[in-house]
């Protein structure tokens, strides 16, 4: 099979998402065509409100 896709998935803890791709990789049946190349952590802070800066509930 000559062809390419992206799983792209946002969560709240990246521990649950690895263990559902560990239990993906076991259980799906297309397994033979998967094959990970990168991976990517990253962080989206949220919003910023009329007073305060950008990330500033992560460091409350």
């Amino acid at each position: 099979m000559n062809a390419g896709g992206f799983f792209i998935a946002f969560t709240r803890t990246p521990d649950r998402f690895a263990t559902v791709h560990r239990s993906m990789a076991h259980d799906d049946m297309f397994v033979e065509y998967l094959k990970t190349t990168n991976t990517g952590t990253f962080l989206v802070p949220p919003r910023v409100g009329t007073e305060g800066y950008i990330g500033q509930p992560l460091f409350a």
